[in-house]
């Protein structure tokens, strides 16, 4: 049982004394006004701010919803019009493959290049790869399920030519050899020079012999290369570079470099010729 001491009952009766001396004060001249008003002003000053930050963060949060939905509209926009410009590119310079399917309707042309066309973003590509060593392959995306027999070793095109040739299909990925590969062999022409190009296994070049005693013809610096035809797998006539270097292996023998015009650093989406 707790025993009530006269120092307890003391201290309780200082408290209670102090606390109605304040309150008098108060009441009577208005000595705690300026601390009242001091505390008022502070809590609603407080409330301001708070209220303000929270709009201020509702609001960047808003912004930032509707950025988002803009970027994925614009890239579902550049997507497609990425798609458009592969698909041009093969109607304007693969006639032959496509002579079957022009139409009066250009809708319908478009229509019927997509059937033969599988478009896909590029899903991953080694850039330090590419430009250090001899192996440059990229990933593109097989969401829809295309199966491997309609497009292995079919050529790969971007918006601005051939870049390489589809080889293996694994699950939902179409592995791609990029004609640089020095693994890579494109046959090509210039004039009456035929030869097939081997990728140097650098950015955007190719390599052809050329031996004096089988070809007489003269190349100089600057002359195009195209699509031999030759080989089955690239269509003909198609641009694919320049000579930019002869180089002399002996009395007979010259390497030749040919640039590459087209390049897959900038590019997102691709195109493979399906089978038929």
């Amino acid at each position: 049982m707790a025993i009530n001491t006269p120092i307890n009952s003391f201290i309780f009766g200082f408290y209670v004394l102090l606390s109605s001396l304040i309150l008098y004060f108060d009441i009577a001249h208005n000595k705690f006004e300026k601390v009242k008003n001091s505390y008022n002003a502070v809590v609603i000053s407080s409330n301001y701010i708070i209220d303000k930050n929270l709009e201020s963060i509702s609001f960047f949060y808003k912004s930032f919803q509707n950025n988002q939905s803009l970027l994925r509209e614009n890239q579902n926009l550049s997507y497609q019009l990425d798609q458009l410009k592969v698909e041009n590119f093969l109607l304007k310079n693969f006639d032959m493959y496509f002579n079957d399917f022009y139409k009066k309707d250009m809708l319908e042309t478009f229509s019927s290049v997509s059937n033969r066309v599988y478009i896909s973003k590029i899903a991953s590509f080694d850039t330090d790869n590419y430009f250090c060593c001899t192996n440059h392959e990229l990933i593109l995306n097989n969401f829809e399920g295309i199966p491997k027999d309609l497009i292995a070793n079919r050529p790969v095109i971007s918006k601005s030519g051939i870049v390489g040739q589809a080889y293996d299909v694994i699950n939902d990925s179409i592995k791609v050899i990029l004609l640089s590969d020095a693994r890579h062999i494109t046959p090509l022409k210039s004039g009456d020079f035929f030869c097939n190009a081997k990728g140097v296994g650098r950015p955007n070049l190719l390599s052809c012999s050329l031996n004096t005693l089988i070809h007489q013809n003269k190349l100089e610096i600057g002359d195009l290369f195209y699509t031999s035809g030759m080989g089955g797998v690239f269509p003909v006539n198609i641009l694919i570079g320049e000579l930019v270097a002869i180089n002399k292996v002996d009395d007979n023998e010259y390497l030749l470099e040919i640039y590459l015009y087209q390049s897959v650093i900038n590019e997102n989406v691709l195109g493979i010729l399906i089978d038929e």
